[in-house]
């Protein structure tokens, strides 16, 4: 990473650009935050903050608040995190830009949770999973499924290793639904249910759907 970033910086030296420079700095910032120097990260993305501001780059700074933000939740500065997230979001919310609000969303799932807010947080970072889910955003979506999972209170979902998602398709089944009524309610296609269905099965070691409901049912997954 530091090797693509000194040439980044040489690009933008040589060509004298002015945009990409905040970019390079927030970039430079998670290197630094991967290295667990978060004083350094934070100073960088100030620099890309401020770098962003003159010419004003709306794209650039949605991510730079953003991870100001993602940094004063990791330090338990929660009002600045707030702030800082309410201004990438409304920045997300006039761009237009659907993935980077879903970033934004879990983002601010994440603060959520660190105020224990539960109960929002799960909203939260289940519409993120929607949106991840349309955009075919796995990587992300992923996350969101390893942040739901360490919240779940039940030991036997746990157990199961079932995603927050296929916990809803589940209930979804037990209620006698179909694929196209789960897609429907849930705003995911046919063919990303019949994924998850399959997921289902295999997880609780059952053949049919009238089995996982069952099985639901008796370990109280629902």
């Amino acid at each position: 990473a530091r090797e693509w970033m000194n040439a980044h910086d040489w690009w933008l030296d040589w060509s004298e650009a002015v945009q990409g420079r905040a970019e390079g700095l927030l970039l430079w910032a998670r290197i630094h935050l991967a290295e667990d120097n978060p004083e350094k990260a934070q100073e960088l993305a100030e620099q890309a903050r401020q770098r962003a501001e003159d010419p004003r780059q709306p794209m650039a700074l949605i991510a730079i608040h953003r991870f100001l933000g993602e940094l004063a939740t990791r330090k338990r500065e929660l009002d600045v995190a707030a702030e800082h997230l309410r201004q990438s979001r409304e920045l997300v919310e006039a761009c237009a830009l659907p993935y980077e609000r879903a970033l934004t969303m879990l983002a601010w799932g994440e603060l959520e949770l660190a105020q224990g807010n539960r109960a929002r947080a799960r909203e939260l970072l289940s519409e993120v999973q929607q949106v991840c889910e349309e955009l075919g955003a796995r990587p992300t979506h992923e996350r969101v499924e390893r942040l739901l999972a360490r919240q779940s209170p039940r030991a036997t979902e746990q157990q199961f290793g079932l995603s927050g998602r296929e916990l809803e398709v589940l209930r979804l089944i037990a209620q006698g639904k179909s694929n196209t009524d789960i897609g429907n309610e849930l705003f995911i296609s046919s063919r990303t249910v019949g994924n998850h269905v399959a997921n289902i099965l295999r997880k609780l070691d059952v053949d049919t759907r009238t089995e996982a409901a069952a099985k639901a049912v008796s370990e109280e997954l629902l």
